[in-house]
């Protein structure tokens, strides 16, 4: 054990092993009930020797890293801050044993055999992945497990969870990467196929409609863009999907909607100072009136403030008796 702090025994801390914890935290960190989670930490050590890899965390407080033990890959995070953090881990370090072609169960080793919540990655999407985690700062270290498995054996639990992640992927290059994605696009050569593979891999589960609707229009929209769509099979697919009395038929008529040419709306904070926010100007001043110049239907939505400088005010009374605009007092909702 070592300490630090005054002699006073203000702000003292306590570091046991190198886990930082506060002085008031004390009694807790040395509880009798942590026995089990620190003699499972020292034997994990003892017994598992050898080269480890430190992963990106993406948070400055917090650190990563991965530990192989055969078709087990353990990750630690290290939390070295006063308060709860939240990580990120990126497993794009090519030094790393993960193929393309792995599959990985991802588990949290106290949690996950409680909660039922388990991830499954293959290697392809783990390493275009990031994998979102808090970090307690009375814990200070949060053990996850990654187990090789066959993705044979458990292919609905990898499409299900991939379509999910497929909603929020962020890193659009690395598309193709997202196992679902991939493999809708390998069976979506002609409608017959498409549509029998979503049947018997999506509408049969209890995902949620919203999660369905936004994964396929998000699958759509860049199946297009990477050119394994061309513009008029989207054209033939939306018109056998509105005849079918089935989910496709909702679906192709909420497409049918977004993809609909329509007016272009910005929303911005105040009705005149746009030059005095730098960047801003460009996108809800002047961007609008060069769009209105090539023949587009533009609207600007701005509140009305009852006061301000001269020259706004003038702005804003103009516009609401050009407009005959009246403040009326009572809430109003509108959907975009």
């Amino acid at each position: 054990m070592d300490y630090e702090g005054s002699a006073e025994g203000e702000g003292w801390k306590v570091y046991l092993d190198n886990i930082y914890v506060n002085w008031n935290q004390f009694e807790y960190a040395s509880h009798r009930s942590l026995d089990s989670f620190y003699k499972d930490v020292y034997r994990f050590h003892r017994t598992q020797k050898g080269k480890g890899h430190l992963i990106w965390a993406n948070n400055n407080e917090a650190a990563a890293a991965i530990k192989y033990s055969g078709n087990i890959y353990w990750l630690g995070i290290f939390n070295f801050s006063e308060t709860n953090q939240n990580v990120s881990l990126q497993f794009d370090n090519p030094r790393l044993k993960i193929e393309d072609d792995d599959a990985f169960i991802l588990s949290d080793p106290l949690y996950s055999t409680i909660t039922g919540n388990f991830r499954y990655y293959t290697g392809k999407e783990l390493k275009a992945s990031k994998i979102n985690a808090p970090v307690a700062y009375t814990d200070r270290i949060k053990i996850l497990k990654l187990e090789k498995t066959s993705l044979k054996k458990h292919y609905d639990e990898f499409f299900h969870d991939s379509f999910r992640r497929l909603c929020e992927f962020d890193r659009t290059d690395k598309l193709f990467h997202n196992f679902a994605f991939n493999e809708i696009a390998q069976h979506c050569q002609t409608y017959k196929e498409c549509s029998a593979f979503i049947s018997k891999k999506l509408l049969k589960t209890d995902m949620d409609t919203t999660t369905l609707e936004l994964g396929l229009k998000r699958t759509i929209f860049h199946l297009h863009k990477n050119k394994v769509f061309t513009i008029d099979q989207i054209k033939e697919y939306l018109k056998k999907m509105s005849e079918e009395k089935s989910f496709f038929a909702d679906l192709a008529q909420k497409l049918y909607w977004h993809y609909k040419k329509g007016s272009i709306v910005f929303m911005s904070a105040e009705a005149e100072p746009f030059s005095k926010s730098g960047g801003l100007a460009n996108v809800v001043y002047e961007l609008p009136r060069e769009m209105v110049k090539r023949g587009e239907d533009v609207y600007v939505i701005t509140p009305l403030y009852r006061s301000g400088n001269p020259k706004e005010k003038k702005k804003m009374d103009d516009a609401l008796q050009k407009y005959g605009a009246v403040y009326t007092g009572k809430n109003v909702r509108f959907k975009i």
